[in-house]
């Protein structure tokens, strides 16, 4: 038996250079494309899985009045308000949901005011303002409360949902407006 492979003879000089060159080329190439449009590629991939995020967690929504779970947590988004500022704002416009939550599980939980959101058209996504960190405060298993969440939003945007969340990590669960939200009550 014979070894062909070693009876090969090598490839020629200017075959090996050849290879050598080409791929050298081609790592250079790679590691240009990467460094020039490696961060912009990202951003565009999160930015376009955010966006189709959205878009399904606002279709499969739920409607205010709905319990929705998140967690433990249930909640009942009861009526959001609209309208301007009084206080003075950023943008002017004042909106404010009134949500409930209860605790099903079996541990206390803190719901974070933070983590609630209020997504408007074109995908734009508001965070409350002047919230209390803790606006349900603590709540034992089989507790609940309701509290009011504040949020700045431009006056020509057209609210669509709300995202309630039991923490900062969760999933969360949208409950989707059928018309404009209703106007904020006037100050007595």
């Amino acid at each position: 038996m014979t070894d062909t492979a070693a009876s090969d003879p090598p490839a020629p000089a200017w075959w090996r250079r050849y290879w050598r060159d080409g791929a050298a080329t081609l790592v250079a190439l790679a590691a240009l494309a990467l460094i020039a449009f490696g961060p912009a590629g990202v951003a565009l991939g999160v930015h376009d899985y955010q966006q189709k995020r959205t878009a399904g967690t606002a279709a499969a929504a739920h409607l205010p009045g709905e319990e929705v779970r998140d967690g433990p947590v249930s909640f009942v988004v009861h009526v959001v308000h609209c309208g301007k500022s009084r206080n003075g704002s950023v943008y002017g416009q004042r909106c404010e949901i009134t949500v409930a939550a209860r605790n099903d599980g079996s541990d206390e939980v803190t719901i974070p005011g933070p983590a609630q959101r209020l997504h408007g058209s074109e995908g734009a996504r508001h965070n409350p303002v002047a919230v209390e960190p803790e606006p349900f405060g603590t709540l034992r298993p089989g507790e609940a409360a309701t509290a009011t969440i504040a949020f700045d939003v431009p006056p020509h945007s057209r609210v669509t949902h709300v995202e309630v969340h039991a923490d900062g990590y969760s999933r969360g669960q949208a409950v989707r407006l059928l018309g404009p939200p209703l106007p904020l009550p006037a100050d007595d």
